[in-house]
């Protein structure tokens, strides 16, 4: 089997991933192993839900999107009916089955994000 990482770190990172587990519910979920090529239609197709709020998240270095977003669904019954289908039988876009997880915004981050504009797919960093 898989070799527990018994480290000071190893712990921190189990205690914060059963943390981000046991999230309290929220309107805004965290969305983790999105394909790289999809677009907000595919993500609502998915979750069963418009999306009110679609923030794509970005490498810092490089700008380029990584496959994980927030999002913000118009009703806490839609987004416990998406937490809930991912935990059951999964979420999935392109076969791919994502990473769907309460996100509530913390107290000191503005949310949505200040001058956060929709775009329907990633943007694409122009340098």
């Amino acid at each position: 089997g898989k070799k527990l990482d018994r480290t000071e770190a190893g712990i921190a990172a189990a205690a914060k991933r059963a943390k981000q587990a046991n999230r309290e519910p929220s309107t805004r979920l965290f969305l983790g192993k999105i394909p790289l090529a999809v677009d907000a239609a595919r993500l609502e197709a998915a979750l069963e839900s418009k999306i009110k709020v679609l923030q794509w998240i970005h490498d810092r270095e490089t700008g380029f999107f990584y496959g994980s977003a927030f999002v913000e669904l118009p009703t806490l019954k839609d987004a416990k009916k998406a937490e809930e289908k991912a935990s059951i039988e999964g979420v999935k876009v392109d076969g791919k089955r994502l990473r769907v997880n309460f996100a509530p915004p913390q107290e000191n981050v503005e949310w949505p994000p200040k001058g956060h504009k929709h775009y329907e797919r990633p943007p694409i960093p122009m340098s």
